[in-house]
């Protein structure tokens, strides 16, 4: 509005001077070049103003010249026929080329709003190829339209309990009843000003979706911008609705799929916990229905190799146990644990002390930097490196001692077991353990006995310590499996 007032009075000031101008050089100027000089002041209000004030400078102009220009001078009288003419002919030519400008003005904003629109239009094709996520597509291209459109809309969703919840914080309240969002909802009908729905709405509501659904709705409050842009606006919902409805549907596949390899995951686990505890439960009766029916048959040695035979069985009948309890307690915590901090040495003289009360198939060896501090619950972390040696155990080949290492790593603290069995097979990674998943590959033949819990035990409390499980081949053959501790975790 100010804008058009400084126009306003800019022109009236080169009125004033065409007419001192005109006045003053009569003479010389003469009538003719005098009208150019107006005509060229009314084409540049009519470029500058809206429409009528075009027409009232032109009136102005108009009179400015009779009373200045026209004899008899300084009177509103007009002597002759042809001052007549010459008045009136600027007149009329004044009021011509406002109403041209002013349409050309007029289809020149047009082809630009449509340009502008084409361009948006464009850029949100573009936007929702690229987008694979419904939520972060929805938010995104809001934004995007109301960069464009200058309007402050958001795209609300009806909760369960009858309110209603923006997508994004809201920039200003949002004065819409929840009654009429689901009204919207149910119909996939537009509502508010511009549409045929209770026009006299303080707000527009449209539908993502031109059918009932649960899709979100756009809220756009009252304005002439609003207006003006209402038809876009649902034309590129269209684009949008088509892209969500093909991302929920991707994503309601993916989830359908996620189920189903958990479903064979879990079958497959149930499998291994059937034939992994029959066998050991089938020699632990074996050997103890021996030893009560014919102890008296046998030699002292060959009791004592049963009586070995039961108690490895029972040993590993309680590892399983533990490995299972505590993988269904890892998953059901609240992810909150007590750190502090523990020698790294006692860690691991803690779990190499139990492994020599078991016959283990190979030696165990350990490799300790002196002094060396990790952050971290005693309990959890003895049991990860308890199942790193597990797996390391049934892989490892040869004589060579299964190593237990924990070293710096560049500020950080590495614990690792090394074995030198055929590693992992190709393809495999940390990403690729599943909780109650085997760490095998199809076509992979397990070695040993064990339910494949391990490595998805160790996974969980490697994230309640923030710490990074790290899976590589070893040198020379075999696999190094460590668990690498931030710096934050390490003291000075």
């Amino acid at each position: 509005m100010r804008a058009a007032w400084l126009d306003a009075l800019f022109i009236l000031v080169l009125l004033a001077l065409v007419t001192w101008l005109a006045h003053a050089q009569f003479a010389v100027l003469g009538m003719a070049t005098s009208l150019m000089l107006y005509l060229a002041v009314m084409l540049l209000a009519a470029c500058r103003l809206p429409l009528w004030p075009a027409l009232g400078m032109a009136v102005i102009a108009s009179i400015t010249i009779n009373y200045f220009l026209v004899d008899p001078r300084y009177t509103f009288a007009v002597a002759d026929l042809a001052s007549w003419a010459a008045l009136a002919g600027f007149l009329l030519l004044a009021l011509v080329v406002t109403s041209l400008v002013r349409r050309l003005r007029q289809q020149t904003q047009q082809a630009e709003a449509a340009r502008a629109q084409a361009e948006l239009a464009r850029q949100l094709a573009d936007h929702l190829a690229l987008c694979d996520d419904a939520q972060a597509m929805l938010r995104s291209s809001t934004a995007l339209l109301r960069s464009h459109t200058g309007l402050p809309m958001q795209l609300l969703r009806l909760q369960l309990d009858g309110t209603l919840n923006s997508l994004e914080p809201a920039r200003e309240p949002i004065t819409v009843s929840p009654a009429a969002v689901r009204w919207v909802m149910q119909n996939g009908k537009a509502l508010g000003p511009g549409t045929a729905n209770w026009p006299e709405a303080e707000s527009s509501l449209l539908p993502l979706l031109q059918l009932p659904s649960e899709a979100p709705v756009l809220w756009v409050p009252l304005s002439t911008a609003a207006t003006d842009w209402l038809p876009q606006l649902r034309s590129l919902l269209g684009q949008i609705g088509l892209a969500y409805q093909r991302l929920d549907t991707q994503a309601e596949a993916r989830a359908l799929e996620r189920k189903a390899e958990r479903e064979a995951l879990h079958n497959t686990l149930l499998s291994s916990l059937s034939h992994d505890m029959r066998t050991p439960l089938t020699a632990i009766l074996g050997a103890s229905s021996t030893l009560l029916h014919q102890a008296e048959a046998l030699d002292a040695a060959a009791q004592q190799r049963l009586l070995q035979a039961i108690r490895s069985e029972a040993l590993y009948l309680d590892d399983a146990t533990d490995n299972i309890l505590g993988l269904v307690r890892l998953g059901q915590a609240d992810r909150s644990i007590t750190l502090d901090w523990q020698s790294a040495e006692e860690i691991v003289a803690d779990v190499l002390a139990r492994y020599r009360q078991r016959v283990t198939p190979v030696e165990l060896q350990a490799e300790v930097d002196s002094e060396l501090l990790i952050r971290a619950d005693a309990r959890l972390l003895t049991q990860a490196l308890a199942n790193l040696i597990d797996n390391a155990l049934v892989q490892h080949q040869g004589s060579e001692p299964v190593l237990i290492q924990a070293h710096r790593l560049d500020g950080r603290v590495q614990l690792a077991v090394a074995d030198r069995g055929p590693g992992f097979p190709a393809g495999f990674s940390v990403s690729s353990i599943e909780r109650f998943a085997q760490p095998l590959l199809p076509g992979r033949v397990r070695q040993g006995r064990g339910f494949g819990l391990g490595l998805a035990i160790v996974q969980t409390i490697a994230g309640l310590h923030q710490a990074e499980l790290c899976i590589e081949a070893r040198d020379g053959g075999g696999s190094l499996v460590s668990l690498v501790f931030p710096p934050q975790t390490v003291p000075a």
